[in-house]
């Protein structure tokens, strides 16, 4: 059982997850930190949002 699996079930509501990312001068690396981000939260199968 990983972390995923233990929070989805100790709750009977879905899990919604927000990743905050903090940013200062990352122009270069912001698309593929978002990229990666999105990617997790779909292998996850996680409903959630990144807030940059």
């Amino acid at each position: 059982m990983n972390a995923v699996t233990t929070i989805r079930a100790a709750s009977t509501r879905p899990l919604e997850l927000t990743i905050l990312m903090p940013c200062l001068n990352e122009a270069e690396t912001l698309a593929i930190c978002i990229g990666k981000a999105k990617a997790f939260l779909d292998k996850a199968q996680i409903s959630g949002e990144v807030l940059i």
